[in-house]
């Protein structure tokens, strides 16, 4: 079985993933500091309670676990956070990852899958986005991420280590049984603030802008459930036993939907009518993203199993059975 080093496991994409590892025949030891990550979502995964802000702690545990490859999720995430914050996203997104990565070149581990974001395109000038369309970033968050992805194409012309960067649209989702899913002290995307937020807390939803050029006036996104960013991940390690170098890969449907129909969705599954209260629009948001993920089917035989709908049932599942998260 192979050992598998998974930064930042506890979390919300981190935790599921490493459960699908587990059906797969890997065994996945986590590291994290539990800033956003819960024990309670890996009762029963090795746990190693660490920073990678810290060198000391991440070398440690690599030349611990001498893993087979290494799973890179461990990050601070929130876009509009990182503009009131960006040296701290840099210290730990970008800092935290070249600690990682000298700690992998010290001890020997040759392959790595690195949790990136299609943040990092900002708005398209060109749809779907395709991997070679110029990074063109608005928020530190994303900036954060090209600057790990640009370490990693290096690390990979250097002969240092091999590594996929998998870019992920909007993630989003739960368990199918509704065991595990998003716990997170503020949420920040759409479909957990519909369903938590709004339909478990009561709280009012704001719908920012109706007036685009699409369909229904409102933006359109691609979402992408949890347990097929889960399944990317698998293939990806699969990919790099036999691949040298480091390369990129869009993972999302390649569809969108328009807020107002998740809006419908969501009513329809947790059968709640709330209230939509529309507002003007926030300064740098596209109008229409989403993936072109040809790349991802041809190289990594990756196609997504779950759609919106499967989404929303399954995030509700969570929710409305977890109030509050792992806790309840």
């Amino acid at each position: 079985m192979k050992k598998i080093l998974v930064t930042g496991g506890a979390g919300y994409i981190g935790s599921i993933t490493s459960k699908i590892l587990v059906e797969n025949e890997y065994e996945p030891i986590i590291f994290d500091n539990l800033f956003n990550g819960k024990k309670e979502a890996i009762p029963n995964f090795d746990l190693i309670i660490g920073d990678l802000r810290n060198y000391s702690e991440i070398e440690s545990a690599v030349q611990k676990i001498q893993p087979d490859a290494v799973i890179h999720f461990a990050a601070m995430k929130a876009a509009g956070e990182s503009m009131f914050i960006p040296e701290d996203y840099y210290e730990n997104n970008v800092g935290g990852s070249a600690n990682l990565f000298k700690a992998l070149i010290k001890n020997n581990v040759r392959k790595l899958v690195f949790s990136s974001t299609a943040s990092l395109y900002g708005t398209p000038q060109k749809l779907p986005i395709k991997e070679e369309d110029i990074p063109q970033t608005e928020n530190t968050y994303g900036h954060s991420k090209l600057l790990i992805e640009e370490m990693l194409a290096w690390m990979g012309k250097l002969n240092r280590f091999d590594s996929i960067r998998l870019r992920y649209f909007n993630a989003a989702g739960a368990m199918e049984d509704g065991s595990m899913g998003e716990d997170t002290k503020v949420f920040n995307n759409v479909i957990p603030i519909l369903l938590h937020d709004v339909c478990i807390q009561k709280k009012e939803f704001s719908l920012f802008g109706d007036d685009y050029d699409t369909p229904d006036g409102t933006c359109i996104r691609d979402y992408v459930h949890v347990m097929d960013l889960a399944s990317a991940h698998i293939k990806a390690l699969k990919y790099l036993e036999n691949f040298s170098g480091s390369d990129c890969i869009n993972i999302g449907t390649g569809q969108g939907y328009s807020l107002l129909e998740l809006v419908s969705m969501a009513k329809k599954a947790t059968g709640i009518d709330f209230p939509v209260n529309i507002k003007p629009r926030r300064v740098g948001d596209p109008s229409t993203v989403y993936a072109d993920n040809s790349k991802a089917k041809e190289v990594l035989g990756w196609t997504p199993k779950y759609g919106l709908v499967d989404i929303v049932e399954s995030a509700w599942k969570w929710h409305s059975t977890h109030p509050n998260g792992y806790q309840a």
